[in-house]
């Protein structure tokens, strides 16, 4: 190769394979928030082996599982359409104006290896009503369930109507988590 040559990309020579060489690889880095405090994380990492021997048989005189829950929208939206046009202008184009969505509601126990789930149409407190249901009817006859999940609206609601074998855990909203922060 030409000594003053640079090597163009997948060449010998070139940046990457020098670093190939040194047992560097090219990996996707793992999104950390720049306000992720450390010590908080590894705290939370223990909790369940911390909390794991005390947590065997609830007052009931029941087992106790531990269910997380949370639901997802899939489906279509669509995007703006966008087209070149001259400046000031409002041009018309056509555009896909359907949106089709459903609704996954998923729920965990890690430690039994259960799972209860449901695809619905809509997100809301009687979908949520028929999945605490798929829940109950997969939680243990001499078990009792306590379902972790955020505070979504449908979660909270009035109408809501919890089984006999579950206890909802809300996980604190982010105005909660903050000022618990300031306190301590």
């Amino acid at each position: 190769m030409d000594p003053g040559r640079v090597p163009h990309l997948g060449e010998p020579g070139d940046a990457g394979s020098r670093s190939a060489c040194h047992g560097y690889r090219k990996l996707s880095a793992r999104p950390r928030h720049h306000a992720q405090d450390a010590e908080a994380a590894e705290a939370f990492k223990k909790l369940p082996r911390r909390c794991g021997k005390n947590r065997r048989r609830s007052r009931l005189g029941k087992v106790l599982e531990v269910w997380f829950q949370d639901e997802a929208r899939i489906g279509q939206k669509n995007k703006i359409t966008r087209c070149w046009a001259k400046r000031g202008t409002r041009p018309s184009a056509p555009h896909d104006q359907r949106t089709r969505s459903a609704y996954i509601f998923g729920a965990i126990c890690p430690k039994q290896r259960k799972a209860a789930a449901l695809v619905m149409p809509w997100c809301d407190t009687h979908a949520m009503n028929q999945h605490l249901i798929e829940i109950s009817r997969n939680v243990a006859d001499n078990a009792h369930a306590v379902l972790i999940r955020d505070q979504a609206g449908w979660h909270m609601s009035n109408n809501l109507v919890v089984p006999e074998n579950i206890t909802i855990l809300p996980l604190p909203t982010a105005r909660q988590v903050v000022a618990l922060s300031r306190i301590g």
